[in-house]
C-alpha cells in the first residue's frame, strides 16, 4: 500500500497500542511497588489500555508525516502525549472529581506537574513514538494485504466490543465488569 496509512493499519496499531500500554503499566508498577504485587491495569477484559489504544492511532495520524525527521517524530511525541495527559488529568479532576493517576506517588516522578505529568512519563510516550513510527509501522507495512487486513477487522471488533461493554454497557445494564470480576478473582487494581 506504499506510504499511506490506512484503516486497517490503524486499527492494527489501536490493538497493538493498547496492549503495550497494558504491558509497560504492569511491569512499570511491578517496580513501582519495590516488586512486591503485581497491579492489574485497565478495566477490560482483554489485557489493554484505552488510552493508549487511542493516543497511538492519534500520535501515528500526525508524527508519521514526520518520520523523516527522529527528532520531530520525537518532540511532537513528547508535546502531544504531555498536553493530553495534563489536559485529561485536569479535566477529569475538574469536571468529574475523578484521580486515575497520580505521579506524586509514584517514583521517578522528576518534573512533575500536579502528579498530572512527568518528566518520566513524557520521555517514555516520546520514546513510545519513536517505536511506533520506526518499528510498529514499518513491520505491520510489510505485512499488509488480505490476510493481516481480516486480522486487523477482527482483533479491533474484539477489542472494540470489550472496551464498549465495559465503559458503558456494563453500567447502562447494570451488569459486572471486567474490573468487577477480576477484584473478585483476588486481582488488585491501583487506585489513587
Amino acid at each position: 500500500m506504499g506510504d499511506s496509512m490506512n484503516i486497517f493499519l490503524l486499527m492494527m496499531i489501536f490493538v497493538v497500542g493498547g496492549i503495550a500500554g497494558w504491558i509497560y503499566e504492569i511491569i512499570f508498577y511491578y517496580f513501582n511497588s519495590h516488586r512486591k504485587k503485581i497491579y492489574m491495569r485497565g478495566s477490560n477484559f482483554l489485557p489493554f489500555i484505552n488510552v493508549y489504544s487511542f493516543g497511538c492511532v492519534f500520535l501515528a495520524l500526525i508524527t508519521y508525516f514526520f518520520k523523516d525527521n527522529p527528532l520531530y517524530v520525537f518532540l511532537l511525541s513528547v508535546l502531544i502525549t504531555g498536553s493530553l495527559e495534563l489536559l485529561t488529568g485536569l479535566v477529569l479532576k475538574k469536571v468529574f472529581n475523578l484521580r486515575l493517576w497520580d505521579y506524586n506517588k509514584e517514583i521517578l516522578n522528576f518534573g512533575n506537574i500536579g502528579g498530572y505529568i512527568c518528566l518520566r512519563s513524557v520521555l517514555v510516550f516520546g520514546i513510545g513514538g519513536l517505536l511506533l513510527v520506526y518499528m510498529l509501522i514499518p513491520i505491520l507495512k510489510t505485512l499488509e494485504g488480505n490476510i493481516l487486513n481480516v486480522v486487523s477487522v477482527v482483533l479491533f471488533i474484539v477489542f472494540a466490543l470489550d472496551l464498549i461493554y465495559n465503559t458503558f454497557i456494563s453500567k447502562i445494564v447494570k451488569s459486572k465488569s471486567a474490573r468487577d470480576i477480576y477484584e473478585k478473582k483476588g486481582l488488585k487494581y491501583l487506585d489513587f
